[in-house]
């Protein structure tokens, strides 16, 4: 890879402007993408890590993570 591309990182959330955009897989080309909480039921091999808040949530996407052997790290906040 090259300096550029590992240099290059794209945050996604779970506003609502994360709607407008099309091709989410396309970043992947160009760098890094990390999401938040839910991204993964919508784009569940996007991110290369995800971070989760609320800890129901990182249930549900660690028992789904296993269940269809998703590769990425989910990272929760320290309770």
């Amino acid at each position: 890879k090259n300096k550029i591309f590992e240099e290059t990182c794209f945050v996604i959330g779970n506003g609502e402007s994360r709607l407008i955009w099309k091709d989410w897989n396309a970043l992947k080309n160009i760098g890094t993408v990390y999401g938040c909480n839910a991204i993964v039921r919508d784009y569940p091999d996007l991110c290369k890590k995800i971070f989760v808040v609320n800890p129901p949530l990182y249930d549900e996407i660690v028992a789904g993570k296993e269940k269809n052997g998703i590769t990425n790290r989910c990272i929760q906040r320290k309770r």
